[in-house]
């Protein structure tokens, strides 16, 4: 026996101080950082929406339109708290090997114990935060008005419940039939427990053996050093499952790809639906050969989930092939808004927390290298497409916004104002008395701006309707209207009434009822969803990794797919938000075919001159301003030219406008055109909802425009309005001669009053000019005193006593240069259009012009019976809530008599003889403040 002194035992180390435990408690806080954000993410957003000033922004992400939407929010909820549970898991398992520090003991108890004892309770742990959001989706779904009741939203969120659960429990499946560490024991529990599954523990030796790529994917990710492989070099179990649910998530992701789309024709549509379809078919079969050493039945389970999303693939193929059935297959608002975003973050969520467990051991802060490593790719890619031969191929690689161009049958003859004006005309006439003619501007502010804009004007048409049957002079709104001035959600509520002007039976009266209601409703229909799609997909991806752009058709960007949406609901599958009428018809098109912008150029030019060859029918003229981003000017996206002769008599040259600056450049070889639903989505490119967006014909725009929102330069789109006349105002009647002016007879005598010689004023156009604003109207004190903040309070008029105005702090600096774009680019834009209508009003009077201005503001009803203040703010979004739907029926009802006032002006003009006119002394109507 050998006499050698036998080792003592190892000791235990010393217990950790206070201090070390707190240490390493604000070090692991520190690691799992990306992981509790993912948790805590929708319960900020939802405490956003319900304390801050910005619901008119977020309330439309929490309330779904459609009870079956909870399947999908839950679904997505149950997943972040899953993957945040899951990287939580790795950060405390393998934290102390990955970055020398032991986690403090509760985190180890809780996330450090690898058995199902407290599996179950941590779980539902991380699923509060969703339990949390759920019932706020509940409280203001009910506090909208959603068209669903509670218990309709509970039941869904059950099958969104029992779906995420079967989806997780499918992953922790295949994770337990192939987890091998080289330890022999069982794999780790990261987030199902095996009794939640009915299932036994197997040893490392009686897993399956993953495919050869597998494996080599394993090698390669344990290679990368501490904290993810053990001594024998195999991976941990932990990473393993980390990387099934990653794989996982993908495949969802994947298959929501063209089961969410908005776009439902071209190549790419049923390429992916194929491709998925395969996938799908294979990866289902195989599951059914697996010999599974534990859990038999669960091959079943994952083989049917694989053929069910086979089988929806094929039923959307076939609907390409049948457009008839496209609405029953896919909604109008196809995927919650929520939804994309949950998807998003999760994403962002996997990709940091791994670049923070390999980073962090070497003090690179993550947010910096991801940054840096975007730029870099971004350059890269940039660099890869100057090269020589791929100038015009950037198209489909980089990273930049596009608009569809295309050929117009032949070159269009385009209006003037001038010839404009002077073709109005009213039936029924005594030989020259004038025809009054009506302007139309609207102010943007998304959604709500384009259902209060087809509000107005489909009420508008029907006032008109009604007193042209009254008294029979068949003057109507449609064939008066010579102009439409719309910005940003303006221009996308003009879409459904300018598209009537081509139905078979133009603004019929015995069915405006019913397509009044469907134009409303087309306006109101969400297109938010278009657009998460486009940033989930596109946008996104092309972010993350220029270089896989090309993989991307350019027209499935976040503003391609907005305009999809908004021409999905006119021109593809009917819509009705309210859900006031479900039936066959209403599921139709509301309209059959979309026309362009050069077919109303041809159209007003027909209009506008009765001896052209072609048909005579009214079409008015109109401009969707956008903003050019490289500019910062007025761009109009108009049917109409401004002759640039304007300049030589104003000083000013006019806004440029598509048709005319586009058609003229070289080397075309033919006429541009687009779309209207173009017109509108550019003139609506909200800030940073939908993307600045330039020609995509590169041969010849290479160096074209970027356009932004019409409302960077004016969101009245009075501006274009007061051009338009400026430019035409020969037509409207010819100026006094000095001997047709009033004058003073000779005084007789110091008692004789004096007298004006009766002579005959010129008979001119009266001008109707017609505001449309959604939102409260602008008050006549100065702009201080409207915001209830007057300099000196000795010189209020308002009656409000001024509110506390408390010394700014650093984020008050912060936020003040936003504050005042904001602010100088809105209410203070409407002060300087009026300022300068007035200009134009003194202008027209001095030329015997008849000039009347009506403002149809949107001012909702506080729910006490009192009015909302002036300038309360509307929704800006791209969807809105039932109940913001509801309240446009209330504010309609509150301008009725405003609209009355339109009509019976107009009915007062028509009424003049040769030897009258009306007074031309300028107003703005004061409409029920």
């Amino acid at each position: 026996m050998s006499d050698a002194p036998v080792p003592p035992p190892p000791q235990p180390p010393p217990p950790r101080s206070l201090g070390d435990r707190v240490v390493a408690g604000i070090q692991y806080v520190y690691f799992l950082r990306f992981s509790i954000l993912l948790l805590a993410i929708a319960p900020i957003l939802a405490l956003v929406d319900h304390f801050s000033g910005f619901n008119s922004l977020t309330r439309g992400f929490f309330v779904p339109a459609k009870a079956y939407d909870f399947i999908g929010e839950v679904f997505f909820l149950i997943s972040a708290g899953a993957l945040a549970l899951v990287t939580s898991r790795l950060v405390v398992l393998n934290g102390e090997d990955r970055f020398g520090v032991e986690p403090p003991p509760l985190l180890t108890d809780l996330l450090g114990v690898c058995t199902d004892r407290s599996a179950g309770w941590i779980l539902f742990a991380y699923q509060v935060p969703g339990i949390c959001v759920l019932a706020y989706l509940l409280f203001v779904s009910q506090q909208e008005n959603a068209l669903y009741s509670a218990w309709s939203a509970l039941a869904m969120s059950l099958i969104g419940c029992v779906l995420g659960f079967i989806f997780w429990a499918s992953l922790n499946i295949l994770y337990y039939w192939t987890a091998n560490d080289g330890t022999g024991f069982p794999a780790r529990t990261i987030l199902l427990p095996r009794r939640f599954l009915g299932s036994a523990s197997q040893t490392g030796s009686s897993v399956l053996e993953p495919p050869r790529f597998v494996s080599r994917t394993w090698a390669r990710i344990a290679g990368l050093g501490a904290g993810y492989s053990s001594q024998r070099g195999l991976l941990y179990s932990g990473h393993q499952f980390a990387a099934i649910a990653t794989v996982g998530f993908l495949l969802v992701y994947g298959a929501l790809f063209p089961l969410t789309s908005p776009f439902t024709s071209g190549f790419g549509y049923p390429l992916g639906l194929t491709l998925f379809l395969i996938v799908a078919t294979y990866l289902g079969i195989q599951a059914l050969k697996l010999k599974p050493p534990s859990i038999p039945w669960a091959k079943y389970l994952i083989a049917s989930e694989l053929l069910l999303l086979a089988i929806g693939a094929l039923l959307l193929l076939m609907s390409y092939f049948a457009p008839e059935h496209l609405g029953i297959l896919k909604p109008a608002q196809s995927f919650p808004l929520l939804c994309s975003l949950l998807v998003m973050f999760s994403l962002i969520a996997l990709l940091v927390c791994a670049l923070a467990f390999f980073l962090d051991r070497f003090h690179i802060p993550v947010i910096l290298a991801s940054c840096a490593l975007i730029f870099l790719a971004h350059s890269l890619t940039a660099a890869l497409y100057s090269l020589p031969g791929m100038a015009h191929t950037r198209l489909r690689g980089a990273s930049d916004h596009y608009f569809n161009v295309f050929a117009h049958k032949t070159t269009p003859k385009i209006a003037t104002p001038e010839e404009i004006i002077a073709a109005n005309q009213c039936a029924g006439l005594t030989q020259g008395t004038p025809c009054p003619i009506i302007f139309i501007s609207a102010t943007g502010g998304g959604i709500h701006a384009a259902a209060w804009t087809t509000e107005m004007l489909t009420e508008l048409e029907a006032a008109f309707q009604k007193q042209a049957a009254a008294t029979g002079n068949n003057y109507n709104f449609h064939d008066h209207v010579a102009l439409f001035s719309t910005v940003s959600g303006g221009s996308a509520g003009l879409l459904p009434f300018l598209s009537e002007y081509y139905s078979p039976t133009p603004f019929d009266p015995k069915q405006w009822d019913t397509t009044k209601q469907r134009m409303v409703t087309a306006s109101a229909c969400s297109s938010l969803e278009g657009v998460a799609w486009g940033l989930e997909y596109r946008d996104f991806d092309t972010f993350m990794a220029p270089f896989t752009s090309g993989a991307f058709s350019p027209e499935w960007d976040r503003s391609a797919a907005l305009e999809a949406s908004m021409r999905r609901h006119l021109f593809e599958v009917g819509c009705d938000p309210l859900l006031k009428n479900q039936d066959a018809n209403n599921r139709q098109p509301l309209f059959k075919t979309e026309r362009t912008l050069a077919e109303f150029a041809d159209g007003l030019y027909a209009s506008s001159h009765p001896s052209a060859q072609s048909s005579a029918e009214h079409i008015p003229a109109f401009a969707m301003n956008t903003t050019a981003a490289e500019t910062g000017g007025r761009f109009l996206l108009s049917n109409y030219h401004v002759p640039s002769s304007i300049a030589l008599s104003s000083g000013v040259a006019p806004a440029q406008d598509f048709l005319t600056a586009y058609g003229a450049r070289p080397n075309r070889g033919f006429f541009p055109d687009i779309r209207i639903t173009t017109a509108a989505r550019l003139s609506a490119t909200f800030p940073y909802v939908s993307s600045a967006a330039r020609s995509d014909q590169m041969k010849v725009d290479e160096d074209t425009l970027h356009f932004v929102d019409g409302g960077y330069y004016d969101n009245d789109g009075v501006a274009t309005v007061v051009e338009f006349l400026l430019a035409g105002q020969s037509a409207l009647g010819t100026v006094p001669k000095p001997e047709e002016s009033t004058k003073a007879e000779p005084q007789q005598n110091a008692t004789k009053p004096v007298t004006a010689e009766k002579k005959q004023k010129p008979m001119n156009l009266p001008v109707l000019l017609i505001e449309i604003r959604d939102g409260s109207d602008i008050t006549t004190i100065s702009p201080e005193e409207d915001a209830n903040v007057p300099v000196d309070e000795s010189e209020s008029t308002s009656g409000k006593k001024p509110k506390a105005q408390f010394a700014w702090d650093t984020m008050s600096q912060l936020g003040a240069p936003l504050g005042a774009f904001w602010s100088a680019g809105h209410s203070a834009v409407t002060r300087r259009n009026r300022r300068e209508l007035e200009v134009l009003m003194d202008l027209l009077e001095s030329r015997h012009v008849a000039f009347e201005h009506i403002v149809l503001d949107y001012k909702k009803a506080k729910g006490d019976g009192t009015k909302a203040p002036q300038g309360a703010s509307q929704p800006l979004s791209w969807s809105l809530t039932p109940s913001q739907v509801s309240d446009l029926d209330t504010a309609k009802n509150r301008v009725t008599p405003c609209i009355k006032i339109a009509v019976d002006w107009v009915q007062t003009a028509l009424a003049q003889s040769g030897e009258k006119i009306i007074d031309g002394t300028p107003a703005v109507v004061p409409c029920a403040r």
